[in-house]
């Protein structure tokens, strides 16, 4: 009776956690303008946070070191915006001329298309697609154009959330301990210890990744003549944030872009081309796991659905957040005994393996050693008839 009780409490248990879950993220994607500045405001806590440990290890006064991580980050935050405007006046500006260009490559194609397969067409392949490209792009950069003050005012907000976790970031120890007395305030000061200490290794690797990746992209498209240099430099370093997905999508937009601009000379095409898949290549399979080194232990299917999810809750913003938050779920799940199968489903394995491996190397190592077992030889039996005859003889 005891064991079916316990099944039901369980059951009951697991059904309020699913259920607190799903009402989060309904929270969450209701209240995206709130919610989402204030997850990026905490992860940019946790990325200010090494230098305020380095200028607290040098005996600077608090108050220093919180205006000096302050006016680092206004002038991060400003340039941002400045390159942003910048951008969209340059993309307008260079519109019309890639207009012209869209309509020289329809004709290239068409006459292509016409004499390898002997096609009659009187109109151009373009033309045939009901489509209003030029007015499409138009409509794209000027909706970009006037988001730039909503960009504005989010960062506003993004920028109030850490200030104020600044000033909250002595007395947030003692508030946890009085919270949480014995030993809870322990575990908590140990969960907050782990969560600080995995995202700051992630976002710092990921980070000195994406500057390398984002300056070689500049420094090839540069060399090679390809228009917009610097925000093709700048996409390489935000979208390398973004797994998997990031990588390729910069790479694809380039690549069309070159052809864009360079068609009908391929020598470019195919320099930025290789170039540019030899950069994702070596930076993602190469430099990315000997930094990170797994650091993070996550499912790569995790990955991807947990990009999908905070993609849909949260925009693009999600995405590149969601490694973040599924290690900060993997992490808290981890320590609170009822949710660990939870943090072992969503885990990359690592752990699981290593304990196997330890496991079989204690079975083998408490296995004796038995001796092998020398079977004496066989006596060699006396023939009756032969030794009787031998002794009559004798």
């Amino acid at each position: 009776m005891e064991n079916k009780s316990e099944k039901y409490l369980r059951q009951i248990r697991t059904s309020l956690f699913l259920i607190a879950v799903v009402g989060g993220l309904c929270i969450m994607k209701l209240s995206a303008s709130i919610t989402m500045p204030l997850g990026v405001a905490i992860f940019l806590f946790f990325i200010i946070t090494p230098v305020l440990n380095f200028l607290d290890h040098k005996h600077c006064p608090k108050w220093l070191s919180n205006l000096l991580v302050l006016v680092l980050l206004i002038l991060v935050l400003f340039l941002f915006v400045q390159f942003l405007v910048f951008t969209v006046n340059q993309l307008v500006r260079q519109l019309p001329s890639y207009r012209v260009r869209v309509e020289q490559i329809d004709v290239m194609i068409t006459d292509f298309a016409a004499e390898r397969f002997g096609l009659d067409l009187d109109r151009s392949l373009f033309s045939m697609i009901e489509i209003d490209w030029y007015g499409l792009v138009m409509s794209m950069v000027s909706s970009l154009s006037a988001g730039i003050m909503d960009i504005g005012s989010t960062i506003l907000v993004i920028f109030l959330f850490v200030f104020f976790m600044l000033l909250e970031r002595t007395s947030f120890r003692p508030k946890i301990q009085a919270a949480f007395p014995e030993d809870g305030g322990r575990k908590v000061r140990v969960v907050i210890g782990r969560i600080n200490k995995q995202i700051g290794k992630y976002l710092g690797c990921k980070a000195f990744i994406s500057i390398i990746t984002g300056v070689l992209i500049f420094l090839l498209t540069s060399a090679v003549g390809l228009d917009f240099s610097i925000l093709w430099g700048f996409l390489g370093f935000i979208l390398n944030f973004i797994p998997n997905i990031g990588s390729i999508l910069i790479t694809v937009v380039i690549i069309v872009m070159s052809i864009l601009q360079f068609l009908p000379d391929l020598t470019p095409i195919i320099i930025i081309a290789v170039g540019c898949i030899a950069i994702e290549m070596v930076m993602g399979n190469v430099l990315d796991p000997k930094l990170s080194g797994n650091s993070l232990n996550l499912s790569p299917l995790i990955i991807l659905v947990s990009l999908s999810l905070w993609g849909y809750v949260w925009g693009i913003v999600g995405m590149f957040l969601a490694v973040p938050l599924m290690s900060v779920v993997q992490i808290i799940c981890s320590n609170i005994d009822s949710l660990k199968p939870v943090a072992i489903l969503i885990s990359g394995g690592r752990g699981v393996k290593e304990k196997e491996a330890q496991a079989a190397k204690k079975r083998q190592d408490e296995t004796p050693n038995t001796p092998d077992i020398v079977l004496p030889e066989p006596k060699k039996r006396r023939r009756p008839d032969v030794d009787d005859d031998s002794k009559k003889e004798s």
